[in-house]
């Protein structure tokens, strides 16, 4: 340890009149290595020629007297001198005047009672001790010097290790990592395990057998005994204390055992008081029994994993032990376990205690409880919640209930008030009656402000969707998986690396990455460890369960792909620099180059036998090599730039991927068996086990999972001319022939691959996919940092309940009628859709106009009149009649400047006033019913990029691209403008019904402005929270600010937020009903339209702040 010097310098300094004490103690649990230390500090020279009297060892273990008498059998005293008294203390003083003259330092190891230390003392209190000992009392009480022993770190623990072991360190397997993490930095399980694998030549796999099983006799050596060392230390207590240490068995202890919930169990076991509970844990603690964090009465308890171990087999769990616990929770009159108050425990470890007691009917019974699941999650995180899931054989509302929460864990991660929102946005309306249950409970919900979903718009449980991951909010540039799909690395833009426990959904460690863009990841086949490659020409090796680079490989150009041979023993990678190396993991060298590629090694793929090698370049060029002998087996010249390949099931045939196309190709024939082209970039693509092809395009936020095709004629691909699919700005054009020729071979057709589903999820580019090898997960990533696990096996199912998805395109405007009954949508291609709010379902009478709007159309908050850009004309449509009102020209048509309308349009709430801005930097307001313009401000220095109009229709507040508010009076004409506003790029504006209020939004700020009198609008309150759309609710209480995929509510009286609602995909449109200030209706990228209800508190209401109450 880090005060070994300073113990060493300690000891010398003894006579020096500076020292504290002579006096010094080493303290710690049994087997942590205090002896082995003691032992390394009296063994160097330097002490052993200081102290020329010697350094006399004592075992404290045993009697006083008789280890008074080895020493005075080393000083020359008879046996009969030596046995003529049982007097400790005559002996003691004997011993001191032989020692009197003598320079010495006596060791006295494992000290278990303070008078041992004081008897030794009365032979010389000159003489300086080291003592090793488990109490740190005794050490205090005698006003020692003390250090404690604490357990080894992974490298350390990996040196001893290897040093009983009597091999070199880096030639430890895979296994002895194991064994090093189940031993728990223990020295004295490290070194037993070494002994036993040197001198009695027990396997690796067998030790960590044991260590795993909590086999401690097993570890049995001359050099220790494991079991022996933990049953020493509890012999010496009292029979009582050694009973409630032995109870402490039940307990899971993963993240540590409250001290409350001890106290529990002791007080319904022995019916202890909790001040006697408390004193009985301190004094544990200080034998190094136990180890205690943070400050009584709320200390965590730990025990290392062999003392746990230790107790589970000298007191065996049964159901019984589980029962007991349990019964502590439960009221004593009903029998009915008792969910508040939380100690820490309960909440996070009940569903195991009752599944281990027999009781796995209670457990469903509780999952199926929103009061339940509502504390559990409070107390505890999504991620304990779910793996209660776990404990029980999943019904079917099990099933959907389980795959709701999965769904929403990225969503409950970061605000636990979602549940009730989740739960009824995701589960459907028809169900069993446990899942009605919960549904009602979920809706009677009013601990907090919410968002009720009126329909559940969300992705489905029962989706190919099964989990969303939400990264650092950097773009996610590569993905890999492990082979039993519980880990998975991505790598993003920035560099870093994110380890994720896919089963749980939960981030793992950050792991520093790369200095510059990384190309290309691959996880070993047990998801113990990653290789990154990158453009800084390196590639990395990292153990992503413990988050440490283990290793750094070089070529001399940016890497393209990496991938671990089948054993884990190697690496292969590919470069720009034209070759493919193979490196020995171990000793990080290159064992065989191959270097005579014609373009840069862009894709590797690794045959089934692990012996042959696929490389594909950016010349086109397919090479397969036998790695272990250095021959190359077959090369094949398809032409274009390959990206990446991958096998087939049979080996035989190979999925190439190029720019814009996938070809299936039989290696071993030369014959091409399918041609799949796309009009844009493939970005990434996957191939499963049983033949499905998963490609992400560039364009289309979808994943497209396809079939191979079947061939009816297989053509050489001899027939096939070389072709490039590279982008436009990378093509020669010289050698591009401009007139056809005739006398050219046509080129033969291929077969297509067939799709079978369109996965959607993602709102921005995918970037990279990467699939298990049984084909049952897939992983995909995009530009926004959100990751996605799915289910390839249900792609039957629907990914979403589509029926609020009426248009085709993207929404880009909603209205509520006055009747509150009715919404309106209106997509990009002006297809218009009524719907039912009841129903939450679109009407029959839905239509479509017969021309295309590429701006947002402007609706009035009646939902009667819509205004649109067609070219320099602004159209006016009566949405119920279905027909054009009125068009609105900047200037008239005899007037020779036609200035053309901007995207900014308004309308008024009754649908009686338009204002457009134009082309000229100007604000033109109409009266929509006789066509006349009633308003033109003057020119402006910069485009107008927002407008709003006040209810009144007296003012409009307009947003310029300089990031300026104005407000423009239109009775007289005056403007008043606010200073430019650092920071962001204005996005949205609106105006709340008292037309006092203004609301703009940027990506990072929302802003409160009040307009007063004629002075420029006045910046009432900034808050830290983007705002991309913005509405106002019809009282003017309430505001609703959409900004990604998070809607806030906020109070505007109090500017503070009450609610907010989380949606899968980033928004598109909100808006608040006329007709009831509590509806809101938002729409999402993903063409999905969602109806939500502000439900609240009656303390909320007031727009005061509420504490989460329990029911």
């Amino acid at each position: 340890p880090d005060y070994f010097n300073w113990l060493t310098s300690q000891l010398l300094q003894v006579d020096s009149p500076k020292q504290e004490s002579d006096l010094i103690f080493l303290y710690g649990m049994s087997g942590v290595g205090k002896s082995m230390l003691a032992a390394a500090i009296v063994h160097q020279s330097q002490l052993q020629q200081n102290f020329t009297g010697g350094i006399f060892w004592f075992d404290g273990r045993h009697s006083l007297i008789d280890q008074l008498r080895r020493l005075g059998q080393h000083l020359g005293l008879t046996l009969a001198e030596l046995h003529q008294t049982n007097n400790a203390d005559l002996l003691a003083g004997e011993l001191h005047r032989r020692l009197e003259a003598r320079k010495c330092l006596f060791v006295l190891d494992n000290v278990i009672h303070r008078d041992f230390v004081i008897g030794f003392r009365k032979v010389s209190s000159q003489i300086p001790f080291l003592v090793t000992t488990q109490d740190r009392t005794i050490g205090a009480s005698l006003n020692a010097q003390m250090r404690k022993v604490e357990l080894l770190p992974t490298t350390s623990g990996r040196m001893l290790l290897a040093q009983w072991a009597g091999l070199p360190e880096a030639k430890l397997p895979a296994e002895a990592r194991e064994v090093i993490q189940h031993c728990g930095g223990l020295a004295l399980a490290l070194a037993v395990c070494g002994a036993k694998h040197r001198d009695d030549q027990t396997s690796w796999h067998d030790l960590m057998a044991a260590l795993k099983n909590s086999r401690l006799k097993f570890l049995d050596h001359p050099q220790g005994n494991v079991w022996a060392s933990i049953d020493a230390s509890i012999a010496a207590l009292s029979p009582d204390m050694q009973s409630r240490y032995l109870e402490l068995s039940v307990f899971f202890q993963e993240q540590g055992i409250p001290e409350a919930a001890v106290w529990k169990l002791w007080q319904a076991r022995s019916n202890m008081e909790p001040e006697v509970a408390r004193d009985l844990i301190t004094r544990l603690e200080r034998r190094s029994l136990i180890q205690c964090e943070g400050i009584m009465p709320q200390r965590l308890i730990r025990l290392h994993d062999l003392q746990l171990g230790y107790l589970r087999q000298a007191c065996p769990q049964n159901e019984h032990a589980h029962l007991t616990i349990i019964a502590a929770y439960r009221d004593k009159a009903s029998g009915i376990l008792i969910f508040t108050p939380d100690d820490g425990y309960f909440h996070a470890h009940i569903g195991r205690h009752l599944k281990a007691a027999g009781l796995g009917m209670e457990i469903s019974n509780l999952l199926l409880d929103f009061h339940w699941l509502q504390r559990k999650l409070k107390a505890t995180d999504i991620y304990t919640l779910l793996a209660d899931f776990d404990l029980i054989e999943l019904q079917s509302s099990h099933r959907l209930l389980h795959g709701a929460l999965n769904l929403s864990s990225w969503i409950l991660a970061q605000d636990k008030n979602q549940l009730a929102s989740e739960i009824i946005g995701r589960l459907p309306r028809v169900g069993t009656k446990g899942l009605q249950k919960l549904l009602r409970e979920a809706r009677a919900f009013r601990s907090v402000a919410w968002l009720e979903p009126l329909a559940a718009a969300a992705h489905p449980a029962e989706g190919p969707l099964l989990k969303t991951l939400l990264g650092n909010g950097q773009p996610v540039l590569a993905v890999a998986i492990s082979a039993d799909g519980r880990w998975a690395v991505s790598a993003t833009e920035d560099g870093t690396i994110r380890v994720w426990n896919v089963t749980l959904g939960k981030a793992g460690h950050l792991l520093p990455g790369h200095r510059q863009r990384i190309t290309c990841l691959a996880l070993s086949s047990d998801g113990q460890y990653a290789l990154s490659g990158a453009e800084d020409c390196t590639i990395k090796l990292w153990d992503v369960r413990e988050g440490h680079l283990l290793k750094v490989f070089k070529h001399s150009e940016k890497i393209n792909a990496t991938v671990f041979s089948l054993d884990g023993k190697f690496m292969i990678s590919g470069s720009n620099d034209r070759t493919l190396k193979v490196w020995e993991i171990i000793t990080g060298k290159v064992v065989r180059m191959f270097a005579d590629h014609v373009g840069a090694v862009t894709a590797i793929a690794l045959f089934s036998d692990g012996k042959r090698v696929l490389s594909g370049t950016t010349e086109g060029e397919i090479r397969i090599w036998n790695w272990e002998t250095g021959s190359l087996i077959r090369s094949l010249d398809l032409g274009g730039n390959i990206s990446g390949v991958s096998f087939l099931q049979n080996q035989a045939q190979i999925v190439v991927r190029f720019y814009r196309s996938l070809w299936l190709v039989d290696w071993e024939r030369g014959e091409l068996l399918g041609d799949d082209d796309h009009d844009d970039e493939i970005t990434s693509f996957a191939v499963t086990a049983n033949g499905k092809v998963i490609t992400a395009n560039s364009f289309y936020n979808e994943l497209d999972v396809k079939t191979l095709p079947i061939p009816e004629v297989r053509h050489p691909l001899s027939e096939f001319t070389k072709k490039s699919d590279a982008p436009l700005k990378d093509l020669n054009f010289e050698d591009v022939p401009l007139i056809y020729d005739p006398s050219e071979k046509p080129r033969p057709h291929a077969p297509r691959f067939p799709l079978i589903k369109s996965l959607t999820g993602h709102s921005t580019k995918i970037t990279c996919v990467a699939v298990t090898p049984d084909g049952k997960r897939l992983i995909s990533g995009d530009k926004d940092s959100f990751l996605k696990i799915w289910n390839l096996d249900h792609l039957g199912n629907s990914d979403g309940i589509k029926k609020l998805d009426a248009n085709s395109l993207e929404v880009t405007s909603l209205a509520i009628a006055p009747d509150g009954m009715r919404a309106i949508t209106i997509s990009f291609h002006f297809e218009v859709c009524l719907w039912d709010l009841k129903k939450c379902k679109p009407v029959s009478n839905t239509f479509e106009y017969d021309f295309t709007c590429n701006d947002r159309v402007s609706l009035s908050a009646d939902g009667k009149r819509a205004v649109l850009r067609i070219v320099n004309v602004l159209s006016v449509y009566d949405l119920q009649a279905g027909k054009q009102l009125r068009s609105l020209m900047a200037h008239p048509k005899r007037s020779r400047k036609r200035p053309h309308f901007k995207r900014s349009t308004a309308i008024t709430p009754d649908g009686k006033f338009v204002v457009a801005a134009t082309s000229e930097n100007r604000l033109i307001v109409w009266n929509v019913n006789n066509g006349r313009v009633v308003g033109r401000s003057v020119r402006q220095r910069y485009p107008i990029s927002e407008v709003a109009i006040t209810p009144n229709g007296k003012k409009v507040v307009f947003i310029t691209n300089d990031n300026s508010l104005t407000s423009w009076n239109l009775k007289n004409g005056r403007e008043r403008r606010t200073p430019k506003i650092t920071g962001n790029r204005l996005q949205c504006l609106a105006i709340a019904p008292d037309g006092k209020t203004v609301l703009t939004g940027t990506a990072q700020k929302l802003t409160v402005w009040k307009l007063e009198n004629e002075e420029a609008p006045r910046r009432h309150r900034t808050l830290n929270c983007g705002a991309h759309y913005v509405s106002v609710s019809s009282d003017g209480r309430n505001a609703f600010s959409a900004a990604n995929n998070k809607l806030t509510v906020w109070n505007l009286e109090t500017i503070e937020s009450i609610a907010s609602w989380f949606c899968d995909h980033p928004f598109e449109a909100c808006v608040c009903s006329q007709e009831n200030p509590r509806l809101v209706v938002v729409a999402d990228a993903d063409l999905r339209i969602h109806f939500l209800k502000l439900v609240h508190t009656d303390d909320l209401v007031a727009g005061k702040k509420s504490r989460l109450m329990t029911k």
